[in-house]
């Protein structure tokens, strides 16, 4: 009885400190739109825990000839010298099988050819039925040359990507994030204040989180934006299903394409993402925690500059590759 009671003291005692952190966050949360969009994130990488989602995924990919492909590279000198396992040598695969033969890049949607390309008119909020099926909350709709309506929903449910298979940056990151996890992996969704959005995996053999833009088959390759895209950046968060980090030194590092961060106070956005963290890690046992800790005190280090990092060859800092010229440019993503 008195070992129950001890037990149940603990159990009270941390319900009373998680209903704390919620009331402090939806504190933090309300008064500031920014941290909304940051905190709502969480729904996102929520779908890849989905079973069914995960199962969807893998009935769309070919598993066997992935890890043929990832067995052939790890036999390659390249990537034997970088001490990658076979799990590095199965993402590689899969973001290059991604990139070439799964998904494709849309600018606009496609018609027949007779009706001509189609122009973007608007965009609205997306239909009940756009919603309900993809999780679409925003729909662009194009008028072709004879004057017929197309609507492109922008799909943020991964699993109705699966058969889709095309879009944006978004579309591309969020099907891709669910492929890996559907594979095993441990993802992070890395979000961007100016419009763009990527992937990160943990490598237990490199030990660290590793950066991938399938839209670019890039692979660990993150001062690509800054000083291949010549992007200029302000926030890079990363949202895993056990927890939230501030990644934009990994990314931003030209200090010429650093844009103001002027959204909330940064001690206010550190003690935001601490308790959206520690809300998520609050179910777990002490042995994973412990872990979780451990990996984020070195990342803490690779992100304030004590960690060396090999710097990338200049063929991987290239302006982008996907998306139109028109929108490239747009974006200030075309390159220096």
């Amino acid at each position: 009885m008195e070992l129950y009671n001890a037990f149940r003291d603990r159990c009270v005692a941390r319900q009373l400190r998680d209903c704390g952190k919620r009331d402090r966050l939806r504190q933090l949360i309300s008064q500031n739109g920014f941290l909304t969009r940051i905190a709502s994130l969480s729904s996102t990488v929520q779908q890849y825990e989905d079973p069914i989602n995960q199962e969807l995924a893998l009935e769309a990919i070919d598993v066997e000839r992935l890890y043929k492909g990832a067995d052939e590279r790890l036999q390659q000198e390249e990537n034997r010298s970088k001490g990658y396992d076979f799990t590095d040598c199965l993402v590689l695969e899969t973001l290059h099988w991604f990139k070439t033969d799964f998904f494709k890049w849309t600018n606009e949607p496609e018609v027949a050819p007779e009706l001509g390309k189609p122009q973007r008119i608007s965009v609205e909020r997306s239909s009940p039925q756009e919603a309900r099926e993809g999780g679409a909350s925003v729909t662009e709709v194009y008028r072709c040359a004879d004057g017929s309506l197309v609507r492109y929903p922008r799909y943020n449910n991964p699993a109705m990507l699966l058969k889709t298979r095309n879009g944006r940056c978004g579309e591309w990151a969020n099907c891709f994030a669910l492929i890996l996890r559907s594979l095993g992996l441990r993802v992070r969704y890395v979000w961007n204040a100016e419009d763009h959005v990527w992937t990160e995996y943990w490598s237990n053999s490199q030990g660290r989180w590793i950066h991938l833009d399938s839209c670019e088959d890039a692979f660990d390759n993150p001062e690509l934006y800054n000083k291949g895209w010549g992007k200029k950046m302000s926030y890079c968060i990363a949202v895993g299903i056990h927890g939230y980090q501030d990644v934009s030194r990994r990314y931003v590092v030209d200090a010429e394409k650093a844009l103001p961060r002027d959204k909330v106070d940064e001690s206010v956005l550190k003690e935001a993402l601490a308790l959206l963290t520690a809300l998520q890690r609050a179910a777990l046992p002490a042995p994973e925690l412990t872990t979780l800790m451990i990996q984020d005190y070195f990342e803490t280090l690779e992100l304030g500059g004590s960690l060396a990092r090999a710097s990338p060859s200049a063929s991987q800092l290239a302006p982008r590759q996907s998306g139109s010229i028109a929108w490239t440019t747009a974006r200030g993503e075309a390159g220096n």
